[in-house]
């Protein structure tokens, strides 16, 4: 959406983009010197330069303080920031809730007079009231049940939202787009699927697990982001019994890990059954199994299966 936001103000302010005019960059990889070096040089010819940097940490707002590079320089970034040039059209793209208000490249900024425009997430009737405009756009129309399952099984992601309606809007063709539709081609949230297999392992029906995963497997899932997730889930599970050791309940628990009382509840119900330390050892053996993939030294498919055949708690 921040993309899509961007896109936007170019075509605006820079329509006729060439490789000389117009400059991107990532810093995650990039230094700030090379950002204010784009800054500080404007072809010959051209009248103005678009210069965009993606995944600006610098400042977004965390927790600790912000490492920077070895061998970097902020000085002339800052100076930019603080008096810039017009012809220089420079974009900073942050991908976080929130910006460091405090931080001296925020400040620079606005001694400078840049713009901050937050791109925020749609909430639910947003998104409701913009999912039949978008297919209405391109000539097709989406039952209200339909709209529903979508958002149900895009969870928010407008960048799969985009991929899931073009593939509803050349299935529909002159046909309206219908719940059945969507159940076909958009498959459910992978969390959910991985909710089901963390609650099997935790039961102990390996063989559930790995019906689970097999289904999985007919829908082309890499077992890489089931590991993940599972992590995940795993991971809240053990900061769920750490903090409930310390005698916190459940609603301060709920409250601690910015998730819903009935996630703990639940969470709390299924490490009654689990015996003290299983869940550091079921870690382990994902962070194992995802090293072993990762390297090229095991088969993924092998190595999931078997982590979920050998799997005890």
């Amino acid at each position: 959406m921040v993309k899509g936001a961007l896109k936007k103000l170019l075509d605006e302010t820079l329509p006729t983009r060439d490789p000389m005019n117009s400059v991107s960059l990532d810093m995650g990889v990039s230094t700030l010197l090379e950002l204010s070096n784009e800054c500080l040089a404007l072809p010959l010819g051209y009248g103005q330069k678009a210069v965009v940097a993606e995944n600006c940490f610098f400042l977004a707002k965390t927790s600790g303080k912000i490492k920077m590079p070895k061998n970097d320089d902020a000085a002339p970034l800052l100076s930019f920031f603080g008096n810039p040039d017009p012809n220089i059209l420079l974009y900073l793209l942050v991908y976080s809730e929130e910006l460091d208000e405090r931080s001296p490249f925020y400040q620079a900024l606005v001694k400078g007079q840049a713009k901050m425009n937050p791109v925020s997430q749609f909430s639910e009737g947003q998104w409701k009231s913009f999912i039949p405009r978008f297919f209405e756009k391109r000539n097709v129309k989406i039952d209200s049940a339909a709209v529903d399952e979508l958002l149900e099984r895009i969870g928010g992601d407008y960048a799969q939202f985009l991929n899931e309606a073009q593939k509803l809007i050349a299935y529909a063709g002159c046909e309206n787009v219908t719940v059945e539709m969507v159940d076909i081609l958009v498959a459910p949230p992978l969390e959910d699927d991985v909710f089901q297999l963390s609650n099997a392992l935790t039961r102990s029906d390996n063989r559930k697990a790995l019906a689970i995963y097999k289904d999985l497997k007919t829908r082309a899932v890499d077992p890489i982001p089931l590991i993940n997730l599972l992590t995940r889930q795993f991971s809240f599970m053990d900061q769920v019994a750490f903090l409930s050791a310390q005698g916190q309940n459940n609603a301060a628990i709920a409250l601690k890990l910015k998730c819903s009382s009935g996630r703990v509840n639940a969470t709390q119900y299924s490490l009654r059954k689990i015996k003290k330390d299983s869940l550091g050892k079921a870690l382990e053996g994902l962070y194992a199994g995802e090293l072993a993939i990762l390297t090229g030294k095991e088969d993924p498919d092998l190595v999931f299966s078997l982590y979920l055949a050998n799997f005890s708690l």
